[in-house]
């Protein structure tokens, strides 16, 4: 991505989710959303979530404090990382997202959107 995007990508993340908060960690930039809802029927109902915007990367990527318990009781295989000294879970699943075609807050949904699916 470029800089560019990456600016305008934390514009929208920060005009959408007020109580962000953004740091640098090395080349990229992490941007802190202290609370996202979750999809309906998801324990808990919100949560943190982490988005990750690096110039070496093609799309943003996104991690949560805690993936939830789907609707239906089931769970999605988890794994956690290490980014700017917090531990942070991940779920696989692959957001179609093209740099200029794109914005923050669709990757949010369309990563959101997985957890209303059946494990």
């Amino acid at each position: 991505m470029t800089l560019e995007t990456i600016q305008l990508l934390e514009q929208e993340l920060r005009a959408t989710y007020p109580s962000a908060v953004t740091a640098l960690d090395g080349g990229r930039r992490l941007v802190s959303l202290p609370e996202v809802d979750f999809p309906k029927g998801c324990r808990p109902s919100m949560g943190g979530a982490l988005v990750v915007l690096d110039p070496n990367a093609a799309k943003p990527e996104m991690y949560l404090s805690q993936v939830p318990v789907l609707p239906s009781g089931g769970s999605v295989s988890v794994g956690t990382v290490s980014i700017g000294g917090q531990a942070w879970q991940t779920f696989s699943f692959n957001v179609a997202w093209e740099e200029g075609k794109h914005n923050a807050i669709q990757y949010v949904e369309a990563k959101l959107a997985r957890l209303r699916r059946e494990a």
